[in-house]
């Protein structure tokens, strides 16, 4: 016994050894980094729930960690069975944690900590054997006063089978894309493709769909998009991309729009916009966003250079909003091949 405690915690030390990697288990754990490192030098011993949700969270490249977990504690080996139909409620505990972060996070970093909490939250619960999933928030772009919102932008994705956490790829979205449609209209939109062979997928379906695996470098193989509303105003939309066909139901639409009521949290009163403030335009694939996008660091560290040369107060947001409006219009007025 003592051989296998060692070898699965020398096994999860090697993995926690990446601090990025240890704190996205930690988020998805609902624990303290430091808990982790305790059960590796074997000061605590995990709880049974604990380890089973580390089972849930494992990729497959970490398939021997769960071999000897389980070596140790053989009552968590899971059947090999058919996917379970999520639970239709979201935990009150989970409801308890997202207040509990809205009013202790600082004001600066309470968005971003928000967003990929619920994020993470409904990747468990809508994909808890990790058979491929992505969910990302698409956001209304901010304009400039007295003009209206031309586009949207990703701003925070999480995906299983769960992977260190990354740099998300973000993407330009407009009224071609279904997260557009979605946010203008105010409803959401559910494109699936099917099973049965006989049947043909319509072509403005698959186009959709391969537009989005190209954007996520991942198979799309049905997605729901729905808008996050506060009343009559919104300020972007939750899109959930699937690697199945046929993988939402009625069920999970229900679930998806519990979530989003969270996320509504997430954002400031004026990021939301009332529906006849958009006037979106139509945005280029991502292959030809990529570019543009990948020069946003750069943009953004000119801009500052230039306001301290000429002696003004200038804020990195300030420099991010410019930048990514620099970005917008381009790709909006530039022409791009089909």
């Amino acid at each position: 016994m003592e051989k296998e405690q060692q070898s699965w915690r020398k096994l999860l030390g090697k993995i926690i050894s990446n601090p990025q990697e240890r704190q996205q288990i930690a988020d998805a754990l609902q624990l303290h980094p430091i808990t982790l490192t305790r059960w590796v030098t074997n000061k605590t011993t995990p709880r049974l729930e604990s380890l089973r949700q580390l089972l849930d969270i494992l990729p497959s490249r970490h398939q021997k960690l769960a071999e000897w977990i389980i070596k140790e504690y053989p009552q968590l080996q899971r059947e090999k069975s058919a996917p379970k139909a999520p639970d239709l409620e979201i935990p009150s505990s989970f409801y308890a944690q997202v207040l509990h972060t809205h009013s202790s996070s600082p004001a600066i970093r309470r968005s971003s900590t928000l967003s990929q909490l619920i994020l993470q939250q409904l990747l468990l619960h809508l994909d808890p054997e990790q058979q491929g999933m992505t969910v990302f928030l698409v956001q209304c772009v901010p304009p400039f006063p007295q003009q209206k919102v031309q586009s949207l932008r990703k701003t925070y994705e999480r995906s299983t089978p769960f992977q260190p956490m990354q740099e998300p790829h973000t993407c330009f979205y407009g009224a071609e894309s279904p997260a557009g449609n979605a946010t203008i209209t105010g409803h959401y939109i559910l494109i699936q493709t099917h099973t049965n062979p006989l049947e043909p997928v319509p072509r403005n379906v698959t186009d959709a769909l391969l537009r989005e695996s190209a954007a996520r470098s991942a198979p799309c193989g049905s997605m729901l998009v729905s808008p996050i509303l506060r009343v009559d105003r919104v300020a972007g939309c939750l899109c959930i991309c699937s690697s199945r066909p046929e993988s939402f139901t009625q069920m999970t639409i229900d679930i998806a729009q519990k979530y989003i009521e969270l996320l509504t949290l997430a954002f400031e009163e004026d990021e939301f916009y009332q529906l006849t403030d958009l006037d979106l335009g139509i945005m280029p694939p991502y292959t030809q966003q990529h570019p543009l996008l990948v020069s946003f660091q750069q943009r953004v560290t000119r801009r500052m250079r230039q306001a301290q040369q000429e002696g003004q107060l200038f804020s990195r947001q300030e420099a991010e909003f410019l930048a990514w409006k620099e970005i917008e219009e381009q790709l909006l007025y530039q022409p791009w091949e089909e």
